[in-house]
């Protein structure tokens, strides 16, 4: 990827909002994010929380239109880097196997298949795929 080192983990949506609200409760996991050379968010959660903030399943300390702003704030916080979505990953995605039926963590779980890298997640759906699954809490 253009302009990044190697991508070494990849937060999924739970985990970046979890870690902004503080919610990191499994030691070994806040250990690995704190040591890890370049966690990555994919770019495609800034929408993914845009719409869960929109239909009211979200919560957030900003109005919808800084979502973008306050994704950008959490990951420079933490050291974390927005990945650009690009045409491989999201083509990846459609040819990963049906298990897990939303298009935002399909592309998630494509983007960690690509780079063999492991994924911060809450979501036992991701077990199911050839991705290491860190449980964050």
């Amino acid at each position: 990827m253009e302009g990044y080192r190697l991508i070494t983990h990849v937060l999924d949506t739970c985990a970046l909002l979890d870690l902004a609200a503080g919610r990191w409760t499994d030691r070994k996991a806040r250990r690995e994010l704190k040591h890890a050379e370049q966690p990555v968010v994919l770019s495609v959660t800034v929408w993914e929380i845009a719409r869960k903030l929109r239909v009211g399943k979200l919560e957030l300390p900003c109005r919808q239109e800084g979502v973008g702003a306050f994704v950008e704030a959490v990951c420079e916080r933490h050291r974390i880097f927005l990945c650009p979505l690009e045409a491989e990953i999201c083509n990846a995605a459609e040819l990963l196997p049906p298990l897990h039926e939303d298009p935002f963590d399909r592309m998630i779980l494509a983007l960690a298949g690509q780079n063999a890298v492991p994924v911060f997640t809450t979501d036992r759906r991701f077990e199911a795929y050839p991705v290491r699954v860190i449980r964050q809490r």
